[in-house]
């Protein structure tokens, strides 16, 4: 099924990218405040 590989190729690398900015998303607004209050010293 063509279809099936079309699905697995361009849908899964769309999927992926999403879930990682999802991540990425996530991850940050949970890092940010942690970075705010441990402040990097000179």
């Amino acid at each position: 099924m063509p279809s099936k590989e079309q699905l697995t190729g361009d849908e899964a690398v769309e999927a992926g990218f999403r879930l990682i900015l999802s991540e990425e998303q996530t991850r940050r607004v949970t890092f940010v405040p942690r970075r705010r209050d441990r402040p990097r010293g000179p």
